[in-house]
Formats: structure tokens, C-alpha cells, sequence
């Protein structure tokens, strides 16, 4: 039957009318509706997501799927409850509660999968050259501390003291009448708070400073040593920003060093030493050693038998919005009885009395809705006045997409002051109150760095470093580091497609809400919980700059992919290295000896062909739409994520082994062809291989322009038909004369980028073998 439904489908293909009614029946549905152009091959459809799994004893399941006692047979229970003589419905509710009790420990197993924190490891310092040459060094009026240290570092730096109310345009304009025509080895900023290093790193880009620039702190971090004092907040949003910047401003940022509160002898050499470090940009100098800063996993102790409960009365920031209802709720399921919700427009926020109930019905007694701007102190005084809390649970916060180069005043206060003011003013207050938790919710931006991100990431940090000063004074204090939370816990739906298709997948409120618990059950300082397929996040994350915070991820050393960069070898031996090298260089062989013969022209013809075919693939586009070979890439919409699909693509077609930053690197298709020819054909001199003659040149010029013009131009001019049926012709002969008329000098006089934006009529009259004017 098989091989009959081929046939009469071969026939239909082929034009054969077929009585589909006699083959398949009748119709059971009505039709289904093309696209208007059926020929413009996009993707309509959702890409489903995957099963996320776990590894629970051993065994792999899937956490919302089924488990052993989810598929008893009721005819099982009956007959297991008859042989133990006991009623149905006592073997039903122990069955029930097993299945209950798997799901919740996959579940379980799974949140502790997505918990890392930040470690500090010591190294080695790496040998200094011979000069530093000459750094300029910002800093604020009066002298601030580290400036001694930087200035032995660097002999020959000019220093310069900015005035601490300076203004972006003012700077700027400062910086390039003292920097002058030299130039500089690098810049040193030793920032006395954050939005002064804020102004100084956008008028370092205004007065077109390349850098590299160092931040340089005092007390910004903390790496667990007896002479670390208490983390300074506001230095440590510094660290926040710096860390956007090096995703923003890869080219020009170096990266970001911290100075012991008291400096010893061996100080400015280290210093020296991390400034002029190749590799490393997030640093600390304490007691004669270098610390480099690392994020690794954090597996969870064993849960207890009863898990975290709740205090009493507790004050959730926030509360009014989509992430802190979801606290809010789990907070009364957990035993707290009074619940104060506070947020900026309090009992007029949208859905607050539905959410009111809603936690009344979890089981709180009384709830409060409260309006309060956290960035008030007076304000926030207040509110702790009228509701004296066992526990603080600091949500609030305010989304950031804004790039640093234009962030102004209006928009830092906004981001700021709800995070980092409102953890400054709630730690400020509570003092001495012997809370029994205090639960500041930061992000991942603030670990990590998020493009645009800047101030929120800043904000973030700073309110780390708040939570991190309160368990030095021996109080309570967790920072959870959240990834996306779906269930509007401030990300959209499009942007949840978006961050998944980067390799952060957004995490059911239910689930997150256990790694919140599991959190405070195991007395967490600070903690990241997110589910990263870091296979995927890393390689976009790094294409233009390495990481080397996330180069020792035990994830990223199974799935053979690295945070800096760097590619991470398999054991002598390994078959798996074996393959993956054959494989490349046979597709390396084969493309070079398809080319190798062919002019340097068509050789270069070919490879442009190539990456335009690839770049059209990875953005999703129908051939007549292709990427232009003279249109930036960043033009066309490639980003980090699918600069990383090309360069994975082009290194299968090519053999080759290509950075993630190829597109940034070479910034047109037409200059990474050329890229590519270079490195496959380096044994070749410029213009060897066959000479093109005539004829072949002619043609070359000729397949330019046909590839040039858009599909859908083709079918409006009515050519297509026609041009179709040349080259089916099969009368034609490859030695034919080439035509020696007005048509054919026509082509070859018109250039490609002139066909392309050709009209109906000047395509018509370019066949008829005028050329247009």
C-alpha cells in the first residue's frame, strides 16, 4: 500500500490530476489556509520545548511526568487491598501519598540543580613585561583610598582629579584636552561611588578613550580572609556595572581589580601584575595573593524532615506585584499569619483584592496592603513603625533595558532606588530587631552581567553586598540570585521565548519557590538559583569576550564547552576528540579540493555564496529575502546567540575552528568569505590557480547578478518563466558561441546591487537588451 500512495503522489507531484476522493476517501476537514505566499519559506510553527530532566537514584524521569505509583491499576488496588485486609481507599490514599512524595523529591533534585555561588580561588601571579607604559588614572577629589598603590604600580601614569559632581558632557570634554594626542597603555578608574564611575565610563567612550579601563576598589568584595573587612555596597555596584560594561564594551573595558583595606608591600606589584593579566578581569589582592573570581555549583544538604517555617508577621516588598504575590502566597502556606504587602501604588495596584484573598486562603489571618516608596527612608521608617515584623522579604524592583552609553539621571534613580535604596533603608532600620530572616531577591545580572542591564545589575550587587555586611555582624541575611521566574515575575512571554532560546529557561514560580525554601532551610548567605543549559548559554554569552567566571563549571567541562573561550581537550586518546578532528578536516578536504582548482575570483565567488546561504539559514529567512554579502551582520539582526549558530555552521561546512566573535570580527558576509578564503587557502599566492578567461569572467559577473536578485522580483517581472525554461532547454550545448549582442553586454555592464533594486519595467527592458538608465 506503501509503495502504491508513493506512486500516485509521485504522479501528483508531476502533474498528473489524481481523484484523491477514490484514493484517501472524503474529505474529513476543511481546508486549511496557506500563508499568501506559499513560496516564502518561514517558520510558522512553535518549537515545543524539551523534556527537563533529573537524575534521581540513579534513574532518569521527568519531573511533571509519570513515576511507578502515578499508574496503579485500580483493579491492583483492589486486589493489593485484599490481600492485606485493609479498605481500598487506605491503599488508594498510601499510593497517592507515595506518588506525592516521588514527585516532590524529583522535584526537589531538580531546584538543586540550578544552585551555584560565587567562590574566590587564588592563583598564581602571572609574570609582568618590562614597562606599563603610560595609564591614565581618574579619580575623585580628595585622594581616595588605593590611589598610593596605583601610583607606585603605575610610575609613569598621569593622574587626574575629578571633581565628584562632574558632569558626563564637562568630562569628556576634560578628558581629551588632558589626554591629548598620546597614547595610552590603559585607564585606571578608582571610583568613589557608583554614579560617579557610571559618568566616568560613558565620557571615557564620549572622548573615544579605547582603554583598556580597569575599575580599580577598596573593599568592594569580600574573598573570606580575616583581613576583609564588611563589602562597601556602593563599591559593589561598581562591580555590577563592570560587569555590563565588559559585555557591552568588550573592546574597551579591562576589567575589575579590588585593593585590601591596608596595603602591604607586595600590594602595587600584584597590582601590576592583575592590570597587565591577559586573562583574568575579575580580581582581588589580599595578603600578597591574587583571588580570581569563580562561579561554581552549590548542591544542597539534605532537606529535613519539617523544612523551613515561616515567622510570624513579615513584610514582603513588592508584594503587590506578580513575583512577590507568588512569596506572598507560599509565605502563608509556610505558617505566617500577618502579611504586610507594600508597594509603590499600595491598595490601588491592579488584582490586589483577589490577591489578598488569595493569601487569606493559604492561611494567613491578616494582610495588610501598604503604599511605600522604598527609595524614602522617612517613608520606609514609617511603615516599620506601624508593623513591627519577625521577618523582611525585600522584592521590589524596577526592569532595566537600557545600554550604559544612555542611561541618564531620571532612569538611574528609577532602577536604583527601589533595590539598592530599599535594602540600604530596610537593613538601616531593622538593626537590632533580631529578625529571623531577612531575604533580599537580587538577580543573575548582577552575578554574570546582562547587556543593557547596567544599573539594575549594579543594583543588584549592591544589594548582595547589604546582605553580605548584615551576616558579618552576625544577623540574618540570604541574597538569592534569581533567574527568570515565569508567571510574570518580570519577564514577558516573548521574552521568556527569547532567554529560553539563549539557555535560560524561566522557572515555574512552584519550583522556585522550593529552591527559595531550600535556601533558608540550609542557612545560604548568598546563592544563584537558575535553570541555565549552560551549553548553550555560554557560547553566545562569551562570542565576544571570554568569561573566565564560568570557566570551571563542571557542566561546561561534560558538554565540552568553556566559559573564556577556550576549547577543553578529551583525554589522549579519546575516540570522541578522534572523530570530531576527522570529521573536520575531511569536510576542510573536501572543500578545498571543490575550490582549489577554480580562479582566486571564483573561489572567493563561492565562499561569499556560502555564508550568505548560512547567515539566511540561522536568521530564519526565505532564499528570496537572503542576507545581502555587503549588509552588516548586525544590520540584518545576528546577535550574540546567532553569530554563535554561523560560526557553528561555517566550522562544519569548512573544517575550520572559528571564534564566536567571527561576526563581530569580520563584519559583512563579503569580508568573512574573504576570512575564510584566507585561512583555507594560506598556501596559495594572491590570484594562483587558472586564469578566468573571457567567457568565464563573464559568467562569474553573471551568476553575481542572478544570485543578487530577490526571488519574489523574479516572479513580478515575469521573467521567471522564461529564464526557468532556458536553462531546462535541453537543445543547449556547453560550447555554444557566448552571444555577442546588445542583451548580453547589457548583464554584464549592470552591476548586481543596481539588478536588485531594479523595477518591473527596468528588468524588462534589461532583458530586451537595453541597458536602463
Amino acid at each position: 500500500m506503501d509503495t502504491v500512495l508513493e506512486c500516485v503522489a509521485a504522479a501528483h507531484a508531476a502533474g498528473v490530476t489524481v481523484d484523491w476522493a477514490s484514493v484517501i476517501g472524503p474529505r474529513p476537514t476543511a481546508g486549511v489556509e496557506l500563508p499568501t505566499y506559499a513560496f516564502r519559506h518561514e517558520r510558522f510553527w512553535p518549537q515545543t520545548k524539551r523534556a527537563r530532566t533529573v537524575e534521581d537514584t540513579g534513574s532518569i524521569e521527568t519531573v511533571t511526568g509519570t513515576g511507578p505509583w502515578d499508574t496503579v491499576d485500580p483493579e491492583e488496588s483492589r486486589a493489593l487491598a485484599d490481600s492485606l485486609g485493609v479498605g481500598e481507599e487506605v491503599v488508594e490514599e498510601i499510593v497517592s501519598g507515595l506518588a506525592a512524595r516521588r514527585r516532590e523529591r524529583a522535584a526537589r533534585a531538580q531546584v538543586d540543580g540550578w544552585r551555584y555561588r560565587v567562590v574566590w580561588e587564588a592563583i598564581t601571579p602571572p609574570p609582568t613585561a618590562g614597562g606599563t607604559g603610560r595609564w591614565l588614572v581618574l579619580h575623585p577629589a580628595g585622594g581616595p583610598a588605593g590611589l598610593d598603590t596605583v601610583v607606585r604600580a603605575l610610575p609613569d601614569c598621569l593622574p587626574l582629579s575629578i571633581p565628584t559632581n562632574t558632569d558626563r558632557t564637562s568630562l569628556a570634554r576634560d578628558l581629551v584636552a588632558a589626554v591629548g594626542g598620546d597614547a595610552l597603555a590603559g585607564v585606571v578608574v578608582l571610583p568613589g561611588s557608583f554614579g560617579w564611575a557610571l559618568t566616568a565610563v560613558q565620557a571615557l567612550g564620549d572622548a573615544g578613550i579605547a582603554g583598556p579601563v580597569w575599575c580599580v576598589t577598596t573593599g568592594a568584595v569580600t574573598v573570606d580572609r580575616p583581613t576583609d573587612g564588611a563589602p562597601d555596597p556602593e563599591l559593589a555596584a561598581v562591580w555590577g556595572l563592570g560587569r555590563v560594561a565588559a559585555l557591552e564594551h568588550p573592546d574597551r573595558w579591562g576589567g575589575l581589580i579590588d585593593l585590601p583595606p591596608t596595603p602591604d608591600a607586595d600590594t602595587a606589584a600584584l597590582l601590576t601584575a592583575a592590570l597587565t593579566s591577559p586573562d583574568e578581569d575579575q580580581l582581588a589582592l589580599r595578603d600578597g595573593t591574587l583571588f580570581v573570581r569563580r562561579l561554581r555549583e552549590h548542591p544542597a544538604l539534605p532537606a529535613t524532615a519539617t523544612g523551613w517555617k515561616s515567622p510570624g508577621r513579615v513584610l514582603v516588598t513588592g508584594g503587590t506585584g506578580a513575583l512577590g504575590g507568588h512569596v506572598a502566597r507560599w509565605l502563608a502556606e509556610q505558617g505566617a499569619h500577618e502579611i504586610v504587602l507594600t508597594g509603590r501604588r499600595g491598595p490601588d495596584s491592579p488584582d490586589v483584592s483577589p490577591l489578598v484573598e488569595e493569601i487569606r486562603a493559604a492561611g494567613a489571618e491578616r494582610v495588610h496592603v501598604e503604599r511605600c516608596d522604598m527609595a524614602d527612608r522617612d517613608a520606609v521608617a514609617a511603615l516599620l513603625d506601624r508593623h513591627r515584623v519577625d521577618a523582611v522579604f525585600h522584592a521590589a524592583g524596577v526592569p532595566d533595558a537600557t545600554p550604559i552609553d544612555e542611561v541618564d539621571d531620571a532612569h538611574l534613580a528609577d532602577v536604583w532606588s527601589a533595590k539598592a535604596l530599599g535594602a540600604v533603608h530596610l537593613d538601616e532600620l531593622t538593626r537590632g530587631w533580631a529578625l529571623e530572616a531577612f531575604v533580599v531577591f537580587t538577580s543573575i545580572a548582577g552575578v554574570w552581567g546582562s547587556g543593557r542591564q547596567a544599573v539594575y545589575s549594579a543594583a543588584n550587587a549592591c544589594a548582595d553586598a547589604v546582605v553580605e555586611a548584615r551576616r558579618g555582624r552576625g544577623e540574618a541575611g540570604v541574597s538569592v540570585a534569581w533567574g527568570p521566574w515565569s508567571g510574570g515575575g518580570m519577564v514577558t512571554d516573548a521574552g521568556a521565548v527569547e532567554l529560553e532560546r539563549r539557555g535560560l529557561r524561566v522557572m515555574e514560580p512552584a519550583h522556585a519557590l522550593l529552591g527559595l525554601g531550600r535556601a533558608l532551610e540550609a542557612g545560604d548567605g548568598a546563592v544563584v538559583v537558575a535553570d541555565v543549559e549552560w551549553e548553550r548559554f555560554v557560547p553566545a554569552f562569551t562570542s565576544r569576550r571570554p568569561s573566565p567566571l564560568l570557566s570551571t563549571l563542571r557542566a561546561l567541562d561534560a558538554d565540552g564547552a568553556t566559559g573564556g573561550g577556550r576549547t577543553t581537550e578529551n583525554a589522549p586518546g579519546s575516540t570522541a576528540t578522534g572523530t570530531a578532528a576527522d570529521a573536520a578536516e575531511s569536510a576542510r578536504e573536501r572543500l578545498v579540493r571543490r575550490l582549489a582548482d577554480r580562479p582566486e575570483t571564483e573561489r572567493r565567488r563561492a565562499l561569499r555564496e556560502l555564508v550568505q546561504a548560512r547567515a539566511t539559514l540561522v536568521l530564519g529567512r526565505s532564499a528570496d529575502r537572503a542576507v545581502h554579502v555587503d549588509r552588516p551582520f548586525k544590520d540584518v539582526g545576528f546577535d550574540s546567540l546567532t553569530a554563535v549558530e554561523l560560526r557553528n555552521g561555517l566550522n562544519d561546512e569548512t573544517g575550520l575552528r572559528l571564534p564566536p566573535s567571527l561576526v563581530f570580527d569580520h563584519p559583512t558576509p563579503r569580508h568573512l568569505a574573504d576570512h575564510l578564503h584566507d585561512e583555507l587557502f594560506a598556501g596559495l599566492e594572491p590570484g594562483t590557480g587558472p586564469l578566468p578567461s573571457a567567457t568565464e569572467q563573464d559568467e562569474a559577473r553573471l551568476r553575481d547578478a542572478l544570485a543578487a536578485i530577490p526571488f519574489a522580483t523574479w516572479q513580478e517581472s515575469g521573467l521567471l518563466t522564461a529564464v526557468l525554461a532556458l536553462a531546462e532547454n535541453d537543445d543547449r550545448t556547453t560550447d555554444a558561441p557566448p552571444r555577442d549582442d546588445a542583451g548580453a553586454d547589457a548583464v554584464a555592464a549592470v552591476d548586481a546591487d543596481d539588478i536588485g533594486a531594479m523595477d518591473v519595467d527596468a528588468l524588462v527592458q534589461l532583458a530586451l537588451g537595453d541597458t536602463p538608465s
